[in-house]
């Protein structure tokens, strides 16, 4: 289950980054468009399977981490770290996220610079 969940903690921080790749070409952007809204799922199925699966997240104020990954990219490095706390913002910002594309999606259905403002969307949910 833990490789699942790390693996989980790397694909929500990828997948809206990869997404954002879909404005390269110009015949690659429709299906852009039709998934940036859905770039929260997989930090909503981490959020999910992190509350269900664990025994039970650890109090916020011991700060131990229930998840963590450290990826040597750039100069610093990046250090992605899920505990008790980040675990329910995670389940929240996620729905919250993943509603907000729904919505915008409807939206900006026939607006002209749709494809504008998924490819932020996609590189905002990305951090």
């Amino acid at each position: 289950m833990d490789a699942l969940l790390t693996s989980l903690l790397i694909v929500s921080w990828v997948f809206p980054l990869a997404l954002s790749l879909f404005w390269m070409s110009a015949r690659l952007r429709g299906i852009g468009i039709q998934l940036a809204p859905l770039g929260a799922l997989p930090a909503l199925l981490l959020a999910v399977l992190s509350l269900v699966g664990a025994p039970g997240p650890a109090p916020p104020e011991t700060g131990a981490p229930a998840l963590g990954v450290s990826v040597s990219l750039l100069f610093t490095g990046i250090d992605l770290i899920l505990d008790g706390t980040g675990q329910a913002f995670l389940l929240f910002t996620a729905i919250l996220w993943l509603a907000g594309g729904l919505f915008a999606r409807g939206y900006h259905a026939t607006d002209g610079r749709r494809g504008r403002f998924f490819l932020f969307f996609s590189l905002t949910l990305a951090g």
